[in-house]
């Protein structure tokens, strides 16, 4: 399949930023740097746009660092901010000591999420998300920056009770850890537990994100899970094929309501409170999903009953969003607008 890209200019997306943008304090944020971990992936680059957006368009003075891996991506991606004085792109890697900058807020987003290499490198999954929580901890605490650590909606398993029953954060369904994909959801159960622990010990300042399955233009040409794949395949006109029934039912985001739910849980969050991230316009059927892809693109849907490596056993997931919506936030977009947005965005 080839690679996808997304167009940075086309109206949705700045549409889309602009929404985003209305869940970030700027005024109270002049001259405080935010850095975001992960910077280059689906929802670091959302973060890292809307926050260049406020600076470029509502004349915000906020410093802005990407932490990436691969710094030539991320000049790829951030190539019209290279020359403003208020961005910063960091070299980082989860297994290192935290870059030392100058920032009041972190976003951390950085950390592998693809289905594909839970199986290939569980121990590579668990040990970077542990190490990057407990480096970055260690840099922002003693400074007294406030910290966001996305973990996710995995964490939930499996919900025993019944099909119509919702997650909410202080809920915990069936969780097998006698596999090797427990490597994600089991490194996201570790890193919320780090992040209490130093909240008790420290006195540090963190909020935790749950988000469900999140999907949108931005997301990498290698994302293998189920959702990209469908998209992916409809923007070029390609079947799109289901490996399962697709009976699993699973709450799912848009990007730009996942970003402007990170913002709003960051400026309004308390400390140490899990938040989980939701739209409960998008609680569905994986099947349910795809055929809207397909009816919205016009592919074909086509069943493939192979299974996919490293994908997910759970059959019933649903988020309850009630906590963020007491921050004052709420989703934006619907299924269809979702779809739409993205095939429209993307290249």
């Amino acid at each position: 399949m080839a690679q996808m890209i997304f167009d940075n200019n086309h109206p949705c997306y700045i549409k889309d930023l602009e929404k985003i943008a209305e869940y970030i304090p700027f005024e109270s944020l002049e001259g405080k740097g935010v850095g975001v971990t992960g910077a280059t992936g689906l929802i670091g680059i959302l973060l890292v746009d809307a926050l260049m957006w406020v600076n470029n368009y509502r004349h915000a003075n906020i410093p802005v660092f990407a932490l990436v891996r691969n710094v030539e991506k991320a000049k790829e991606f951030f190539s019209r901010y290279i020359d403003s004085p208020l961005f910063h792109i960091i070299p980082y890697s989860v297994e290192l000591t935290f870059p030392k900058i100058d920032v009041s807020y972190i976003f951390h987003c950085a950390g592998n999420s693809h289905p594909a290499l839970f199986a290939k490198d569980p121990v590579g999954t668990i040990m970077g998300n542990i190490l990057g929580v407990v480096n970055l901890l260690e840099f922002a605490y003693p400074k007294e920056i406030t910290s966001l650590v996305l973990s996710s909606g995995e964490v939930y398993g499996e919900n025993l009770l019944s099909s119509k029953s919702k997650f909410s954060e202080d809920c915990m369904g069936y969780l097998p850890i006698d596999n090797p994909r427990a490597c994600y959801s089991e490194g996201k159960r570790a890193i919320e537990a780090i992040c209490q622990s130093y909240k008790a010990q420290y006195k540090a300042d963190i909020r935790i994100a749950r988000p469900c399955r999140i999907f949108g233009p931005t997301m990498s040409y290698s994302d293998n899970k189920a959702t990209a794949q469908f998209l992916k395949r409809a923007k070029i006109k390609e079947d799109i094929i289901l490996k399962s029934k697709g009976e699993q039912k699973f709450s799912f985001i848009y990007g730009a309501d996942a970003a402007s739910a990170l913002f709003a849980i960051m400026f309004k969050g308390q400390n140490g409170v899990v938040y989980n991230i939701s739209n409960e316009m998008i609680d569905l059927k994986l099947k349910e999903f795809a055929s809207k892809v397909s009816e919205l693109s016009g592919v074909k849907l086509v069943y493939n009953l192979i299974g996919e490596e490293g994908g997910s056993k759970v059959t019933n997931a649903i988020l309850d969003n009630s906590r963020i919506k007491m921050l004052g936030w709420s989703p934006e977009y619907n299924l269809e607008k979702s779809i739409i947005n993205t095939l429209e965005i993307l290249l």
